[in-house]
């Protein structure tokens, strides 16, 4: 371990280990094992007191937590056939960060696949739950049937983005860009800004965008 040199007079931390005063502290020879230790403890509490700052735009970290699922579970692939880059997509209901989400996709040609993310989903709140027909929620589409206005009531967050597989293996975009249905509900963004920042699980989390 590196010695740390803690220059001068410290009295928050020199009470501690017993030094009366700054002569005291001098006369004894300065800094002490004890006092290294209590600024050690101290800068490591402040430290960690501090608010973890994430660097990955939220609404990406929302679709590579989703995009993983979706790896992990088989239900999609970068090994793909021509009749699968055309097929039927699907919907799965999972626990993104702690919470009932959403994860859908749909292929959409030329291997890419429209992703998308509801993030803290309750279906009990959601108004076209329980309608009939084209009106009743699939769980297949980008963002929910319901109006935007009632977002708040089941929904903390949306996203949707592609998924690039026939020219590499990349979540399309970087930081914002190319992912949309974006929402977030009123305080959901502190909540996942303090989501530790996932790895792609075989493919990168930024890439360009192509039309």
């Amino acid at each position: 371990m590196k010695s740390i040199f803690i220059p001068g007079f410290i009295p928050g931390f020199a009470h501690l280990c017993g030094f009366t005063g700054q002569k005291h502290y001098r006369m004894m020879g300065g800094a002490s094992s004890c006092l290294t230790g209590a600024y050690l403890r101290y800068t490591y509490k402040v430290a960690n007191s501090q608010p973890h700052t994430a660097t990955m735009n939220v609404h990406r970290k929302l679709l590579i937590l989703g995009i993983n699922q979706l790896l992990e579970k088989g239900l999609i692939r970068f090994e793909y056939t021509e009749e699968e880059s055309r097929g039927a997509g699907g919907y799965i209901t999972t626990v993104i960060a702690g919470e009932t989400s959403i994860v859908n996709w749909d292929p959409v040609g030329s291997g890419e696949l429209r992703i998308s993310v509801w993030w803290k989903f309750n279906i009990d709140n959601h108004p076209q739950a329980n309608l009939n027909g084209a009106q009743q929620e699939k769980f297949l589409t980008s963002s929910p049937l319901a109006k935007s206005q009632h977002y708040p009531k089941f929904v903390g967050a949306t996203a949707s983005g592609w998924l690039e597989r026939e020219r590499g293996r990349y979540l399309m975009g970087k930081g914002s860009e190319s992912i949309f249905e974006k929402y977030l509900r009123k305080g959901e963004k502190q909540v996942l800004e303090m989501v530790p920042t996932p790895a792609p699980n075989g493919y990168k989390a930024e890439g360009k965008f192509i039309f």
